[in-house]
């Protein structure tokens, strides 16, 4: 997985999750994104 530096107002969102797949949504252009914690 892909290292990605969020900003202070990312980490600090109440709604970060959503803010991280939307961000990985909008560089890699996927639909679907599954974050695994082992990886």
């Amino acid at each position: 997985m892909q290292n990605i530096e969020f900003s202070v107002k990312d980490r600090d969102c109440k709604s970060c999750v959503n803010v991280v797949l939307k961000k990985l949504k909008a560089m890699e252009g996927v639909k679907d994104v599954q974050i695994d914690p082992a990886s």
